[in-house]
């Protein structure tokens, strides 16, 4: 079985994770703020 040695290699399990989580929190924020939430009519667009 694998331990979590290997992981520090790395940097660590928890930095890794947090880093993930704030790019997917990046790419949600212009995901509904931008084009995409446009074509989706999230956003609705100036007339």
């Amino acid at each position: 079985m694998e331990s979590f040695d290997e992981f520090e290699i790395i940097g660590g399990i928890v930095p890794n994770l947090i880093a993930f989580r704030l790019f997917l929190g990046a790419i949600g924020y212009f995901a509904l703020t931008g084009k995409m939430a446009e074509m989706f009519g999230i956003k609705k667009r100036p007339k």
